[in-house]
């Protein structure tokens, strides 16, 4: 019956593993959102629009920072994921 087989371990590894791929993903897809923030920042005030400096540093500082934190952070974790053996 539908109870046993979605209740057992071996049933549910797959939505498990799906599940933390999907959280993994999204940490990187975040990083990746916000490197293209510090990156459109940068090139809005080179070729649109004046931003003020102490506006400027601080949303290119405070959003690439981040960016590559999520970025290494979730690469590593995907990597060291894909090295266990299963």
């Amino acid at each position: 019956n539908y109870i046993t087989v979605f209740s057992s371990a071996a049933a549910l590894r797959p939505f498990i593993v799906s599940v933390v791929y999907s959280a993994l993903a999204a940490v990187i897809v975040v990083g990746g959102l916000l490197f293209v923030v510090s990156d459109m920042t940068l090139a809005i005030a080179l070729f649109a629009a004046e931003i003020p400096e102490p506006l400027r540093t601080l949303t290119v500082i405070g959003t690439y920072v981040p960016a590559q934190i999520l970025l290494t952070a979730g690469t590593l974790r995907l990597i060291r994921r894909r090295r266990r053996p299963r």
